[in-house]
């Protein structure tokens, strides 16, 4: 019997190269969630408030996708908004990048219409024990009077939230805010730990 060990020897490397380049080349696999059915709906919502728009999110986040949902306050001398965004990026470390990315631009204070610099409020010091980074501050602006908008932005895993919305007391409360931002969390964990 004649054992050909450099043949052998040949094709053990061969393989041996084959599952390296394999193993090099996999990517880590990232949840493919449809971005729509991470966001909050009107139920969510305190009462008083409508939908008036839903949909995919403006691609201006260098997201792969994007979802959006928006609301008004149902008062027709009042333009109080609210709005939901849930943008998907490739990987989270994209995500990671575009969190980075957005914070100072999310959170402007040196915008014409900023009457106080964004900020934590003391009435609602809320993190999330989800997101792997999480800002939620408020300011007060010119847009529609003096009003306070409260903002909340989140990374979780290769998902980018944002959540905005007028702080009105008859419309919209910290007590408001929180169960939003609670359920927005909760929605995220869900999803994440199911896929």
């Amino acid at each position: 019997m004649n054992i050909n060990y450099d043949l052998i020897k040949r094709s053990v490397l061969f393989t041996i190269g084959l599952l390296l380049l394999v193993s090099c080349t996999a990517t880590s696999s990232q949840p493919e969630i449809d971005p729509a059915k991470l966001l909050i709906d009107l139920s969510d919502m305190p009462a008083g408030w409508y939908v008036i728009r839903q949909g995919e999110a403006p691609d201006n986040y260098r997201q792969q996708r994007g979802a959006r949902i928006g609301f008004n306050v149902n008062n027709p001398q009042v333009l109080y908004t609210a709005a939901h965004y849930v943008y998907q990026y490739k990987s989270g470390r994209q995500a990671a990048k575009e969190f980075k990315r957005l914070l100072p631009i999310e959170f402007n204070s040196n915008s014409i219409a900023s009457y106080t610099p964004w900020q934590p409020p003391q009435e609602l010091p809320y993190t999330s024990t989800v997101a792997n980074q999480f800002y939620f501050a408020c300011h007060k602006n010119s847009i529609n009077g003096v009003s306070t908008i409260c903002q909340a932005m989140g990374q979780y895993e290769n998902y980018l939230i944002v959540f905005h919305t007028h702080l009105v007391p008859e419309y919209m409360t910290y007590t408001d805010i929180e169960s939003i931002l609670q359920t927005i969390d909760n929605r995220m964990a869900t999803y994440l730990e199911s896929h």
